[in-house]
């Protein structure tokens, strides 16, 4: 990046493995990094900006801002269609078997955030049966490389045992569900219960 600043936006494409702490700006709703107060391309005082320098106790590193909490995920719809077909958006797309490289993926990109839904299909296989084996890999992993999951519980879909949303039981067993994750995964803050 040397001197001069890099405009980021929700196009843009860049390295956050750089271990440097230049001043970041928003402007006009992208982030602009720059080792100079401020940014040359971006010199005219009228566009308000905000520094989020560690420097001026305002903010966080360049690394740390490119956390986006809630605009990444790995899609983990699993709706049973008109038709009885299971459509299990991990399996299409390989993510049972290369979750571990799926995850280092995200962590290599600088991601420390990660919108994560078990597959409650494979998971939830009855009242109090879980079978939590898939999950413990991919939690485990999660840790160790420090990605936080915003665990989307129910996600587009649900065990074929409950049938489809229309059960009025299934509030009560999604809570129980929910429970024994808590129970089983209670390093995890931040959950979707429905999606």
């Amino acid at each position: 990046m040397g001197n001069q600043p890099a405009i980021v936006d929700s196009g843009a494409q860049i390295d956050v493995t750089e271990q440097r702490n230049p001043p970041i700006y928003m402007d006009e709703g992208a982030l602009i990094f720059s080792e100079t107060k401020a940014p040359p391309a971006l010199g005219d005082e009228k566009c308000p900006r905000v520094a989020l320098n560690p420097s001026n106790g305002a903010g966080t590193d360049a690394k740390e801002a490119l956390k986006f909490m809630f605009s990444v995920g790995i899609e983990c719809s699993n709706p049973v269609t008109t038709d009885n077909i299971r459509v299990d958006q991990l399996e299409s797309t390989g993510h049972y078997d290369n979750w571990k490289k799926d995850l280092s993926l995200v962590y290599n990109l600088g991601i420390r955030f990660l919108r994560y839904g078990p597959p409650i299909h494979r998971t939830f296989l009855g009242p109090g049966k879980y079978d939590w084996r898939f999950m413990d890999g991919v939690m485990a992993e999660m840790q160790r490389l420090g990605i936080r999951p915003i665990i989307d519980l129910v996600h587009f879909g649900l065990p074929d045992w409950l049938v489809d949303f229309q059960n009025a039981d299934w509030p009560q067993h999604v809570a129980d569900y929910a429970g024994a994750f808590a129970r089983r995964f209670p390093w995890v803050m931040f959950n979707t219960p429905v999606n």
